[in-house]
Parts: structure tokens; sequence; C-alpha cells
């Protein structure tokens, strides 16, 4: 099967450019003052790395699913509520399953 780019949802594309564009700027300045913060409370090393890893997970991830979730609904022309129930109802077991995987 060859790709077509007829085939391709530009609406898709175009929500998801979108949000990369979100997502970078957001994920930017966390890990800039991240940086910052533990540098002034922790020494470079283990700790440090550590410290870092805690509050992307404990912090960030939730942060960012809600807003994946909530970006991507809204501009898809969902409603408000149904925006919120996905939340609500995905986010946590997301972000367990993250940590799973991740830490």
């Amino acid at each position: 099967m060859c790709f077509q780019f007829e085939d391709v949802n530009q609406d898709r594309v175009l929500r998801f450019a979108t949000f990369g564009v979100l997502d970078g700027f957001m994920g930017h300045n966390w890990y800039l003052r991240l940086d910052q913060v533990v540098e002034k409370f922790v020494d470079d090393g283990p700790v440090s790395v550590g410290v870092r890893v805690a509050a992307d997970q404990l912090l960030y991830v939730p942060i960012w699913y809600t807003m994946f979730f909530s970006v991507l609904g809204l501009m898809e022309g969902q409603a408000i509520s149904t925006v919120r129930r996905r939340v609500i109802d995905d986010v946590p077991g997301m972000v367990v399953t993250n940590w799973k995987v991740r830490v």
C-alpha cells in the first residue's frame, strides 16, 4: 500500500501541529524553570536528577495530559463538558501508567 496525500486528515495534522507549538513552548519553559529551581536547592548529582524526575512526574505529567486532552478536544469541537469528563475519567489512570512505564 502506497502513501497517498489525499488520505491525510489535514485538519488533524493542523490540530497536532498547533498543539506541538503550545507543547514546545510549555515544555521548554517548564524545564528551564525546573533547572533554575532545582539548582537553588540541590547540588548536581544523582539527587538533583531524582528531584527533577519526581517534579516532572508529579507536577508536569498530569498538567501535560490535561492540556493534551483539553486543547485537542476543544479544537475538535467537543463540548467543554465532554472534554472535562474525559480529563476526569482518563488522566489519572494515564498518569499512573506513565509512572509505571517511565519511573
